[in-house]
């Protein structure tokens, strides 16, 4: 199925953070992609010479293991065909009476030239973003609207002067009131704040001067838990609208494989859906997929919180991310433990299971860097053929430490 747009879940209680060591909060939302195969070697692994715990080598002395040990890679996400945005600038645009307007007009003005910005989209090849024009609308926002509704009133809007002409590298940004309904009309597409948060695609428009411009377009509705909420889903959809601005015709950066890191998008801060966001100056923003990062095995969603505890990153590595299984069945993959240098304690693995349909065993369950891991994974009777069930595989040290992997089982 195509996706319209890659969605910002609901914020649920008990967020995971990725990969991240510092307090879980629900601030932000899940990921995309297949990870790759399992690291041979310290360097494959994102590792240095330096040495950890040591094992058995064929009977002779230990030898040392290397920090951080061998583990699976992370997944990065590709670039397709499309382009992405050098020079993004973002019009904002409120309806009459909107409590935060002055807010929002700032905050999509400032956005674009911070620390934050560089971390999450610089590596991606896009550039600084500036504020464009903010439109404040004096038309009563709708009780209810398609996306298609949005697109045509988008292009007409253009037409009549009320909205600046784009160019290729505009964002139109539109925050609509809590009184509004929006709907995706594709299979599958759903009711905002039921369904999905904000989401960003693309439209043709045609000017003044009858040129004809595909200009991205972010929609955030307003879905509760106040003006962080509203940055965090604002600053991830422009996160994605930068970095894959034409989804609907040409991709850029995101995954399309429906894999065990892909249930819910695919795109550069899907990656990092329910992860914990960080503060921008006055703002609460999300955090992004760094491809670097996640090359070398380390926190992948970036900007990285300090760590108070100064704790070296860990976490534990699915080697078969993808499994197949029957109704009923146990199937095994090994999960190898890893960190990137000496921790206080040990980690204690857990899985969860997003439909509670799959149950799981550990052996043993707790590890450190180097120790494999054998996770058993008892498949319910009930389960449905031809379904894929997701499920997270939780690292935690202590209770402000905890990262996660992602893995699922396709059942036929």
């Amino acid at each position: 199925m195509r996706k319209l747009t890659l969605l910002i879940p609901l914020v649920a209680s008990g967020a995971i953070a990725c990969g991240s060591t510092e307090v879980i909060n629900p601030k932000s939302g899940t990921g995309a992609g297949a990870g790759a195969g399992p690291a041979t070697s310290s360097s494959a692994a994102g590792g240095d010479a330096s040495s950890g715990d040591t094992g058995g080598s064929g009977g002779g002395e230990p030898q040392p293991i290397p920090y951080p040990a061998p583990h699976p890679s992370m997944p990065e996400i590709p670039k397709h065909g499309g382009s992405v945005l050098h020079d993004p600038v973002i019009v904002t645009v409120t309806f009459p009476g909107d409590p935060l307007e002055g807010y929002l007009q700032t905050f999509d003005d400032a956005i674009g030239q911070t620390p934050w910005w560089t971390a999450a989209n610089g590596e991606y090849g896009v550039g600084a973003a500036t504020g464009g024009a903010h439109v404040v609308l004096t038309e009563p926002a709708p009780d209810t609207i398609t996306d298609s509704g949005i697109r045509q009133w988008l292009a007409a809007k253009v037409v009549d002067g009320t909205l600046p002409e784009p160019t290729d590298q505009t964002i139109f940004a539109l925050y609509y009131p809590s009184s509004t309904t929006i709907t995706l009309d594709v299979a599958g597409g759903g009711v905002s704040c039921n369904d999905f948060g904000a989401y960003h695609f693309n439209t043709n428009v045609t000017t003044a001067t009858n040129t004809k411009v595909n200009t991205a377009y972010a929609v955030m509705p307003r879905c509760g838990g106040g003006q962080e909420e509203l940055t965090v889903s604002a600053s991830h959809e422009f996160a994605e609208a930068a970095t894959d601005p034409h989804p609907g015709s040409s991709l850029a950066y995101v995954l399309t494989t429906d894999g065990a890191w892909n249930p819910a998008g695919g795109e550069t801060a899907d990656m990092c859906e329910f992860v914990s966001g960080v503060q921008e100056g006055d703002y609460y923003v999300t955090r992004v997929w760094s491809n670097k990062n996640a090359k070398i095995g380390q926190q992948p969603c970036v900007p990285v919180p300090p760590d108070p505890a100064n704790l070296p990153y860990y976490n534990a590595g699915i080697v078969n991310e993808e499994l197949d299984a029957s109704p009923g069945d146990t199937v095994t993959t090994d999960v190898d433990c890893y960190s990137f240098d000496k921790l206080p304690n040990p980690i204690t693995l857990e899985a969860q299971s997003f439909s509670g349909t799959l149950q799981f065993e550990f052996d043993p369950p707790t590890c450190e860097n180097g120790t494999v891991v054998k996770m058993s994974i008892h498949v319910a009777p009930t389960a449905k053929s031809g379904h894929d069930y997701h499920y997270r595989l939780l690292s935690t040290l202590n209770a402000d430490s905890q990262h996660l992997w992602r893995g699922m089982v396709s059942v036929k």
